[in-house]
């Protein structure tokens, strides 16, 4: 069985939207939400929005809270999603 937001080969179903993908990269070096949200210019319930978003498409929703963040930002550097 599949995890959800993959395919049965573990492939994504589809890419993170831009917004998802500032987000990540506006935390990928340790800033907190509501110094990310500052930097990107939006609420604070609007970067949790969408990190709950690209969470559940990387089928990491169930993984515990402090992991989740660095498992996205490992996959969004993986697969190229922002320069290095």
């Amino acid at each position: 069985m599949s995890k959800p937001g993959c395919r049965p080969n573990g492939d994504l179903l589809s890419l993170p939207t831009p917004r998802e993908i500032r987000a990540l990269k506006a935390l990928s070096d340790g800033a907190t939400f509501t110094q990310a949200a500052e930097t990107l210019g939006i609420p604070r319930g609007t970067l949790a929005d969408a990190m709950s978003r690209l969470y559940a498409r990387l089928g990491l929703q169930h993984q515990p809270s402090q992991y989740r963040r660095q498992l996205a930002v490992m996959i969004g550097r993986r697969e190229g999603w922002w320069p290095q």
